[in-house]
This record gives structure tokens, sequence and C-alpha cells, in this order.
């Protein structure tokens, strides 16, 4: 499991839990608006934290923290990614787990292996322009909304960060019809994140 950064304390990031939050190093998309070139762009990696040590700040930890939260870059290529979750689960954490969906086989595996208690699926753009992030991975999309749709509300969150110059009202509406089309009766619980100016992926020449 490659860790590229974390933060010690979140209040935010898990919904009603303090947590920690861990982010892996590398993504299989550029979306040109990501606000995290350092975790994505292999030239800007830092060295990688030691597992080791934050397993064991972690059991130090456990009076304080209920949650840890596994962001990215994005975790679900990550060939460590399932042992790594185990070990924080008998540490009696509750994991929240944030992904693109583009590897639903590896979310479907966690979902089964009760190692997740919580996602939240980024769901950039329409289906039909995924492939402009540097990779087709639309049908894989899809079958992790459907897959997540299929979760109690209260554990799931499908969200979209809005960069005025791509999210158009008209893309905004294709959507959301798209995302109600997906989840069926399931109630969509769609969040729409503001975004931040700062450096990000596409201003990389790398990128």
């Amino acid at each position: 499991m490659i860790l590229g950064g974390m933060m010690a304390l979140s209040l935010q990031d898990y919904p009603g839990r303090a947590a920690m939050m861990l982010f892996t190093q590398g993504c299989n998309l550029r979306c040109p608006w990501c606000h995290n070139p350092g975790l994505v762009l292999p030239h800007r990696f830092d060295p990688p934290l030691s597992n080791e040590k934050v397993l064991h700040l972690l059991h130090k930890r456990r009076c304080i923290l209920g949650a840890v939260v596994i962001s990215g870059g994005e975790p679900t290529i990550q060939h460590g990614l399932e042992p790594f979750i185990a070990r924080l689960k008998d540490l009696g954490y509750a994991i929240k787990l944030d992904s693109n969906g583009c590897r639903v086989q590896v979310l479907e595996r966690l979902m089964e292996r009760e190692l997740i208690d919580y996602i939240a699926l980024d769901y950039k753009l329409p289906l039909r322009l995924y492939h402009t992030l540097g990779k087709d991975v639309s049908s894989q999309v899809e079958a992790s909304l459907r897959l997540v749709h299929t979760w109690p509300v209260e554990k799931r969150m499908v969200r979209t960060t809005v960069v005025p110059a791509v999210h158009t009202p008209d893309i905004l509406a294709e959507m959301e019809e798209e995302l109600a089309r997906i989840g069926g009766a399931a109630p969509p619980h769609w969040t729409k994140n503001e975004f931040r100016p700062g450096p990000c992926v596409g201003d990389d020449p790398a990128g």
C-alpha cells in the first residue's frame, strides 16, 4: 500500500466520527481540475509513508479516533488495499473509502468482505465524456454507481466537484438524469462540491 500523505485528524470527512485521512499515491485518471497533483503525477510524488508507522500511530490513537478515511489518488489501484484495510478493521476502525469507481470489482470485494463502512464515489462527468479524462472507464463507473446505490443511503455518497468552465447547467442536468436512471428507486444522495482554484493536474506541463 503506497501512502503519499496523511491528515492526523479530520472532523468533516467521516460523518459523525473523528477520523484520520490517508492518501494513496497514483491515479488511473487525469482530471484537469484535480487539486492533488502530488498524489496523481508520478514526477510530483513525495517519498511514501511507512505503513507500519501509520498503523502504529493508529493503534495509539484508538481512544481519540473512530474512523479512517482512505482517499487519493485512487485507492482501488493499490495492490495492498484489502489487507491494509483488514488490519485497520482489526484495530476497530470504521472505514470510509473515496473512489473514482474505475475498478468496480475491487469495490465489490471490499463490500462483500465488509471491509468498508461508508463509500464516497466521485461522479465526474456524464458517462459519455469520461474518455476526456485520460481513459474510457464509463462502463466501470456506471457499474460502480449501480453498486453503490444498493447500499443504505446513510452509508454512501455520490459527489461531483463542480468546475464552472466544465459543469454547465446542461451538463449538470444531464448528470442528474443519468444518475436518476442508474440509481432507479434509490435516492441519489448527490453532493455537489465547489471547485477550489489552485494548482491542479491540468496546470502541470506533464499532466
